[in-house]
């Protein structure tokens, strides 16, 4: 991994973090580079704006939405599922601690912004001819989001295989 990857990456990580703390417009550079122990000149060679980090965010979302997930709606690849299925709930579990509503509230700006984002792309790469195509990957990965959610305002009672399991059942329902 190249240096300039690591450090983006703990800047971004560093965001993620002050946002289980404080609100969006609370959040300064001063803020970030403290939490993430890089220079401001790091920061800047990497970012112009905070709004920059939830761009970079929300865009390896969606580049892993689409290279790695959407094939998989596609071809029915239930292992293929299952397994990103299976990171996908274990990085939430490890990344995102159990929080209360209020801090999750507080991570909407990245679930606003990643739907944006979706939904424009999809628009843009995809014209579907039935009312299937328009709105089945659409549903899925909300899906897949809101039962994410819902789980970590659970407090993860659940193991992962359980809402691995539980996931792909509600997917194959469709």
């Amino acid at each position: 991994m190249s240096e300039n990857y690591s450090v983006k990456r703990l800047i971004e990580q560093a965001f993620m973090d002050l946002l289980d703390e404080k609100a969006y417009i609370d959040i300064s550079v001063t803020d970030i580079v403290k939490k993430a122990m890089v220079s401001r000149t790091s920061y800047y060679r990497h970012f112009s704006s905070i709004n920059d980090i939830v761009e970079s965010i929300t865009d390896n979302m969606v580049n892993e939405f689409f290279t790695d997930l959407v094939p998989m709606f596609d071809y029915n690849d239930d292992v293929k599922l299952r397994n990103y299925l299976n990171r996908y709930f274990t990085e939430l579990k490890e990344r995102y601690k159990p929080f209360p509503s209020a801090i999750s509230r507080r991570h909407n700006i990245i679930f606003y912004r990643l739907h944006e984002k979706l939904s424009s792309l999809e628009c843009s790469v995809h014209s579907p001819d039935s009312i299937d195509e328009k709105y089945s990957i659409a549903a899925k990965m909300s899906l897949i989001h809101g039962i994410g959610n819902k789980w970590l305002e659970n407090n993860t009672p659940e193991s992962v295989n359980e809402m691995v399991d539980y996931t792909m059942r509600v997917i194959r329902a469709f």
